[in-house]
């Protein structure tokens, strides 16, 4: 049923009854004993712009509550004989609460023009909220412990999100009592496969737990630490990054205060620039901003997402291993000859960037790259055969120096294959040309086949394509290229990439891609006592 008024009729109609201040006014007006600043925002928009000094914080959702004098909730500074002056972000909400209060007997009440982005923006003083102090580990009757979290969606992907200072103390720092934290919060290891007791969703896609803090490295914003928790074995992966949650650390950052208030604009793109801590590589995420918030909903669509969302930028600085560590291409070579175990002779392209990955074509172990997951998954020969792969490549990689080590670094390198162009069905019904794709690919992750992509994945499958001759490029056709559309299991993805060779040698400057991301939940996640201990 269509409403009868609208949001902007209401603010109409409360602006025509109250009294509005003009910011210049309102700023007068500080430090005036007769008048009380109130500021009905939500604790988080305080906490990330700061507030009107010696303002009262009043959630707009208690307002009326606690300025009536026969609630449960009354707040005796709405009992002062003062002139109380309200602001939201930019004017709507205190217009309306300015009507409410003044329906409600208050005489002495008015409203600042534009809010606090107005009052800003005017050079109005600011002060600091403190954030909430780090809440570690609160103790429970019950027996558990309970942990400050956010349950997010980033890209094709879901994880519990963490600020680091949120943390049990012995949980802030690398070690066991930090895994055994998050296997705990994920439900690891769980031998039925489901992690019934626990965040994880039971793959490799969703038991995920993400660690920010405030910046460390200069020029950075905020410090993004990934653990990939394994399902059925008591290991966490911290070799690699997760490019699918990578869309998601910007927005939880500038929710959480961890970056500069005064760097996150009332309305357009909020630029953050995060240092992936796994890898120590740089990722600039451009997030999306309406009134002064991360804007989550949108019209954007990413295949493997159920519903659109706001579309976030990401940029991989430099994503290649190509410093003092290492090359793009650690061998030297675009195409190796790996012997693999039961396989034999089998071409590779192994590439580092993004993430450690091995490339093989699909045709030389049996498939043409329009599989799904059931035709890989469903098949343990088929995954003790790309594990096989996997492995050889880790070693000639010299990521491992035994087949042994590979068992608890099962997060990286990736292994994946390719094919030329070819129509199929996505696993939602969706049909996939092959005019609209310039090459097609399925990647493993944990052991798995991939529902769709891996964002890292996704960066060295560009950054592959760009380089003529090795098996990615050769799969879409050959010849340079800055920008690949290649099809997954879910549907497609673009994403671009900028190579150079100097003095023979290959590098990848930058890689691009668009994703979205989304809170699902906040709050608290519990773990039983005795994890924290």
């Amino acid at each position: 049923m269509a409403v009868k008024k609208g949001i902007r009729q209401l603010v109409d109609e409360a602006n025509a009854r109250i009294t509005t201040i003009p910011v210049e006014e309102a700023r007068a007006l500080l430090g005036d004993p007769d008048v009380q600043f109130v500021d009905i925002r939500d604790v988080r928009e305080l906490e990330r712009e700061g507030l009107v000094p010696g303002a009262f914080h009043a959630p707009r959702g208690m307002l009326e509550f606690w300025a009536d004098p026969d609630s449960p909730y009354f707040k005796p500074v709405f009992g002062q004989d003062r002139r109380f002056v309200l602001y939201c972000q930019s004017g709507w909400r205190s217009a309306l609460a300015t009507a409410a209060l003044q329906d409600m007997g208050l005489a002495r009440v008015a409203h600042v023009a534009g809010g606090f982005h107005a009052w800003k923006a005017a050079g109005g003083e600011v002060a600091r909220k403190e954030t909430r102090a780090p809440a570690a580990a609160t103790p429970l009757a019950g027996g558990q412990v309970r942990i400050p979290a956010t349950y997010m969606r980033g890209g094709t992907s879901k994880g519990v999100f963490f600020r680091l200072e949120d943390l049990p103390e012995a949980a802030r720092v690398p070690g066991p009592a930090r895994d055994a934290l998050l296997m705990r919060v994920i439900g690891s290891p769980d031998p039925y496969g489901k992690h019934t007791d626990g965040m994880g969703g039971a793959t490799s896609s969703t038991s995920k737990c993400v660690i920010l803090s405030k910046a460390t490295v200069p020029g950075h914003d905020v410090d993004y630490l990934y653990g990939q928790v394994s399902i059925d074995s008591a290991f966490v992966d911290w070799s690699g990054n997760c490019g699918n949650l990578s869309a998601a650390v910007g927005p939880f950052a500038i929710a959480n205060g961890l970056i500069d208030p005064a760097r996150v604009p009332k309305d357009g793109t909020c630029t953050v620039r995060i240092w992936q801590a796994n890898i120590g590589k740089t990722i600039v995420a451009r997030v999306p901003v309406v009134d002064g918030q991360v804007r989550e909903t949108g019209d954007f669509e990413l295949d493997g997402v159920t519903f659109p969302a706001a579309e976030i930028v990401l940029e991989f600085v430099d994503p290649s291993d190509d410093g003092d560590g290492g090359a793009m291409f650690p061998t030297g070579n675009l195409v190796d000859t790996l012997d693999v175990p039961g396989i034999g002779p089998l071409q590779a392209t192994l590439i580092s960037a993004g993430i450690p990955t091995v490339f093989v074509n699909a045709a030389d172990i049996g498939y043409d790259g329009t599989e799904l997951q059931p035709a890989i998954n469903d098949d343990r020969a088929a995954l003790g055969m790309l594990e096989a792969i996997r492995v050889a490549g880790a070693l000639r990689m010299g990521l491992i120096r035994t087949p042994e080590e590979a068992q608890t670094r099962q997060h990286t390198p990736k292994v994946a294959f390719v094919a030329p162009p070819k129509d199929y069905v996505a696993s939602s019904g969706k049909a996939i040309a092959a005019a609209d794709i310039d090459l097609n690919v399925r990647a493993l992750s944990m052991g798995k086949l991939h529902h769709a992509m891996m964002g890292t994945a996704s960066v060295a499958i560009a950054t592959a394509a760009a380089v003529p001759g090795t098996l990615v490029n050769l799969a879409a056709g050959g010849g340079r290229r800055d920008v690949v559309r290649f099809g997954h299991p879910s549907g497609t993805l673009q994403v671009g990439a900028s190579v150079e060779q100097v003095d023979g040698r290959w590098s990848v400057t930058k890689a691009v891609m668009s994703r979205s991301a989304r809170v699902l939940m906040e709050g608290w996640v519990r773990v039983p006592a005795d994890v924290v201990a």
